[in-house]
């Protein structure tokens, strides 16, 4: 749902590839490089885990369940966002504007304006209609909670979005 896990996603294969790049120079250039795989493996478990620029106490392997509270405190001091967002929230403990099943359209754009002194706002909405599929909750950088919908494209059943909250607006179910 976010680029935030891809990023996360793309560093642990970058540094895999640091590592058997290091491994095949070390060893036979000939031998494949799926021979060095468990090697690579190794090594990274060995590593102590980095939360952005703190090195905490425990490596992977050293990870467990007579530790695991000690090792959830360190990664909530070094960075309180990362640890939050490894949890998910239950939905029916968050109070969402639209239910499941419910018909909307994504805004395009917000204008505003005041001429002579009359002020009005517009939202311009897309024509595509999704209906809501699932309610998401996340936790923002700020520790609030976040509220986004799975929504499914009604002219195109295959093809599901994610929109916040505030980029949907509610809408009649469209004639068939």
């Amino acid at each position: 749902m976010s680029s935030t896990k891809s990023k996360v996603a793309e560093r642990a294969i970058g540094q895999i590839r640091n590592i058997m790049i290091r491994l095949m120079n070390k060893f036979e250039k000939l031998q494949p490089w799926w021979k060095h795989i468990d090697f690579c493996v190794a090594i990274l478990n060995s590593r102590r885990i980095e939360i952005g620029n703190t090195l905490l106490d425990y490596t992977p392997k050293d990870v467990n369940q007579k530790n695991l509270e000690d090792f959830l405190f360190q990664v909530h001091k070094a960075d309180p966002a990362v640890f939050f967002n490894q949890f998910e929230l239950a939905p029916e403990l968050v109070d969402f504007k639209y239910p499941v099943g419910t018909f909307v359209r994504p805004k395009l754009l917000v204008t505003s304006s005041a001429v002579l002194g009359e002020k009005r706002s517009e939202v311009t909405l897309e024509q595509t209609v999704f209906v809501i599929l699932q309610q998401v909750p996340y936790v923002t950088r700020g520790f609030f909670v976040g509220k986004a919908y799975k929504c499914q494209n009604l002219e195109h059943k295959r093809k599901i979005q994610i929109f916040d909250e505030r980029d949907l607006a509610e809408t009649l179910e469209p004639a068939k």
